[in-house]
């Protein structure tokens, strides 16, 4: 018996270089952002690793038993929406894992009509619930290298972000093999890579550069442990123990590779500027409060305040 996670109108074939091929659907609940989700992955691709050809968007995973480049499209109608998939793997055994990786990239298992229904009780939040449905927090295909690109995005723009978080992936990331390389070429680099080589290709502030060797060497060892699988509250302390992690990058993890959906980013400053514009205070610890009624779905609440600001693009980084 199929589930609703399952994808339909599944294709296989096998290329002449060997390379599976499967092109799928993959299903969400509606209603669904698609042009809002779209355009994050427009503005933050990173080269090398990711790219952006409207409305397809392609990026490279590094998966258990080898490499493979799934490229999405939005696809279905607004009652039965959805992402086209077309994916291509040196092994044809990790395909179920990148169907479960492009699932929580785009989020495709929330419950939208639960989520705004609850946020659009809230008098204040409901003008933007009803602007904005369906919203998507885009996850982690990569739970490290989420947690380096937000690392290598602080303090600077988003384009500035990507140029950086470019230059590193091509420099320290393994290569594509020939049969699937195109403009997307490398996986991003492992914290073992960047661990021991980091410092020869890493530019900028000092101490965003000592923040990047930090997190490393402690993902390298294992003295942290980020993944789908940690405890949150273990998460949020060991990170915040590192030099230059605060808890906004903590909490931000949290809401990437945990998928927690009640994490309200309180001290971010477009937050802040979306709830002076709404009539909500704007010191972190009153905000945070105000912010308990739209527990436990604050992740989501967190998205729609940046969207008061920033629309259409969310600026998650």
């Amino acid at each position: 018996m199929s589930s609703f996670a399952d994808p339909v109108e599944m294709t296989r074939e096998y290329g002449p270089d060997g390379v599976a091929v499967a092109r799928f659907r993959l299903r969400a609940h509606p209603p669904f952002d698609t042009p809002g989700l779209f355009r994050y992955f427009e503005t933050h691709a990173v080269p090398g690793l990711e790219a952006w050809a409207g409305p397809e968007f392609t990026r490279a995973m590094r998966l258990p038993l080898g490499m493979a480049t799934a490229t999405l499209a939005p696809a279905g109608t607004p009652d039965t929406p959805g992402v086209l998939v077309t994916a291509r793997l040196t092994s044809a055994d990790d395909l179920p894992e990148l169907i479960r990786r492009v699932r929580r990239l785009c989020d495709l298992d929330a419950r939208p009509d639960v989520i705004d229904g609850a946020l659009a009780e809230d008098p204040v939040l409901a003008p933007a619930v009803r602007r904005t449905p369906g919203v998507r927090i885009p996850g982690s295909p990569d739970p490290h290298e989420t947690l380096f690109r937000t690392v290598l995005g602080q303090q600077i723009s988003i384009a500035a972000a990507r140029t950086v978080q470019g230059r590193l992936a091509v420099a320290l990331g393994d290569p594509l093999p020939a049969a699937l390389a195109g403009e997307v070429t490398h996986v991003f680099p492992t914290a073992e890579r960047i661990a021991a080589r980091g410092r020869e290709v890493l530019r900028g502030p000092a101490r965003r550069i000592d923040s990047m060797m930090l997190v490393a060497d402690a993902l390298a060892s294992g003295t942290v442990r980020v993944d789908e699988a940690a405890d949150g509250a273990e998460l949020r302390r060991s990170l915040v123990a590192l030099p230059g992690i605060g808890p906004w990058t903590a909490d931000y993890l949290a809401m990437r590779v945990l998928r927690d959906t009640d994490v309200l980013l309180a001290t971010d400053l477009v937050v802040r500027q979306a709830a002076a514009r709404l009539g909500l205070p704007t010191a972190a610890v009153p905000l945070a409060a105000r912010g308990g009624a739209w527990s436990p779905w604050r992740s989501y609440a967190t998205l729609h305040l940046w969207r008061t600001i920033t629309d259409p693009v969310p600026e998650l980084r």
